[in-house]
């Protein structure tokens, strides 16, 4: 045998370790991943089950009023003079209720955005004509758009003022 370095193998270390050491790893990565782990115990925890019926139910609390306030009795006084009888006071007619007037104004405000609304679809109809534009009359086609921009800013000012106659009547 030759006892020269240049004549060894090369060494088996150099090459055994690291590829084994890759294939251990990727042995455990393996394992690991594939591994059951539902036999592994679990923290269990209990909840209280949920009611089958549940007594609830929605509530306007709109219509609510504090209970008032009992008064406090007055004790009676010494009389000094005898007790006339009291004059009847005529009773007031009753005022009319103003949420009448607030619902025919919110039903008129209503019936005007309808109004422009059939307008600005009639309105529409005729612009989308075919037959308008291959014409070619111009003057009609810009006497529609700007009649559609004026019922564009009448709908928006008369949906406006229909919004305030609602709030009005809800606060009312």
């Amino acid at each position: 045998m030759n006892t020269s370095i240049y004549a060894k193998p090369v060494a088996p270390r150099i090459i055994y370790r690291p590829i084994l050491a890759t294939l251990l790893l990727h042995g455990l990565m393996l394992y690991f991943l594939t591994v059951n782990w539902s036999d592994t115990e679990r923290e269990v925890t209990h909840v209280k089950p949920a009611p089958r019926v549940i007594n609830a139910r929605l509530v306007d609390v709109s219509d609510f009023k504090p209970k008032p306030k009992p008064k406090p009795k007055a004790k009676p006084k010494a009389r000094t003079k005898p007790k006339s009888k009291p004059v009847a006071k005529p009773k007031p007619k009753p005022k009319p209720k103003p949420q009448a007037g607030l619902r025919a104004e919110v039903a008129n405000c209503e019936a005007r955005v309808n109004k422009l609304e059939e307008m600005r679809d009639n309105i529409d109809r005729r612009l989308g004509n075919k037959a308008l534009y291959e014409r070619g009359d111009h003057e009609e086609i810009e006497k529609w758009t700007k009649k559609r921009k004026e019922v564009m800013q009448g709908l928006e000012r008369a949906e406006s003022l229909w919004m305030k106659a609602l709030e009005k009547l809800e606060r009312g």
